[in-house]
C-alpha cells in the first residue's frame, strides 16, 4: 500500500519497484522491470476496472450516442408510418 501518492509517474514506479523488489545494483529501482510488471498487471485487470477516458471524451461520446439514438428513433418512426400507409392502401384496394 502507498500512503501518499508521489507527484510524478516515475516517483510512483520507484515506490512500486522498491516494494516489489525490482532493484538494481546500488539499490536503484529497475524502471523497465517495474514498468513491465505494472503494464502486465494493468492488462490482467488486477487493479480492478479502470477507465482512461477524460470527462471531455465521455461527454463527447454521450452526445454522439444521443444523436445516434435520435436518428434511430426517426428511422423507426418513418418505418412505422410507411407500414401503416401500406396497410391503408392494401385495405382500400380490397374494397
Amino acid at each position: 500500500n502507498i500512503d501518499q501518492l508521489p507527484q510524478t509517474e516515475i516517483g510512483l514506479l520507484e515506490i512500486i519497484g522498491s516494494q516489489r523488489g525490482c532493484l538494481r545494483a546500488g539499490g536503484r529501482v529497475d524502471l523497465e522491470r517495474v514498468s513491465t510488471i505494472f503494464v502486465n498487471e494493468l492488462r490482467a485487470g488486477l487493479f480492478g476496472p479502470l477507465g482512461f477516458e477524460t470527462p471531455e471524451v465521455i461527454e463527447a461520446e454521450m452526445k454522439q450516442v444521443a444523436i445516434m439514438r435520435a436518428e434511430k428513433e426517426e428511422r423507426e418512426k418513418l418505418r412505422l408510418e410507411k407500414a401503416a400507409a401500406r396497410r391503408r392502401k392494401a385495405k382500400s384496394n380490397r374494397k
